[in-house]
C-alpha cells in the first residue's frame, strides 16, 4: 500500500519541516525567534539523543526512541534544540539574544568545541561553523 502525501510537501524543504516539528514540540515563540534571526544560523534540529546499554554488553549502546513511540499520538517528543551557526560571532549573538528575551537561561546552553562539532556532524564543510544546543525540560 502506497501512502499518498500532499503534493505541496514535495516543495517544502527539510529545514522547514524541521521548523514545524520545533514549533509543535517547543513552541511558536522559538520558531519566531529563529525566523527573525535567520542570518545567524545555518540549520536547526530538535531531537532527544539518549541511549541505553545493550543487555549483553555495556559496549553496545541502543537508541531510546521516544519519538517513534509517541508518533501515534501525533507528538514529537524532544527536549534539545541543536543550532548550527555560520561563525563564532553569530553563535554568540544568537545565544545572547535568546537569553535577553528570556527564551533560555545560560544553564540550558551547551557550546561544542570545533573538534566535538566535527565528530558529531561526521565532518563539516566549514571550519568557521559553530554548534550549540539548548535543552528544555
Amino acid at each position: 500500500m502506497t501512502i499518498q502525501l500532499p503534493y505541496e510537501l514535495e516543495s517544502i524543504s527539510a529545514q522547514t519541516i524541521q521548523l514545524e516539528l520545533v514549533r509543535r514540540a517547543l513552541g511558536e515563540d522559538i520558531v519566531d525567534f529563529l525566523n527573525n534571526n535567520r542570518q545567524l544560523w545555518k540549520a536547526v534540529l530538535a531531537d532527544r539523543l539518549m541511549s541505553i546499554s545493550h543487555r549483553a554488553t555495556h559496549l553496545i549502546q541502543l537508541p531510546i526512541l521516544y519519538q517513534l513511540r509517541d508518533l501515534k499520538f501525533n507528538e514529537w517528543n524532544v527536549d534539545t534544540l541543536y543550532i548550527l551557526s555560520p561563525t563564532e560571532e553569530s553563535k554568540e549573538s544568537l545565544i545572547r539574544k535568546g537569553h535577553e528575551i528570556g527564551l533560555w537561561g545560560q544553564e540550558m546552553i551547551t557550546e561544542y568545541s570545533n573538534d566535538e562539532m566535527q565528530y558529531m556532524l561526521l565532518g563539516s564543510n566549514s571550519d568557521s561553523h559553530r554548534l550549540f544546543s539548548v535543552w528544555w525540560d
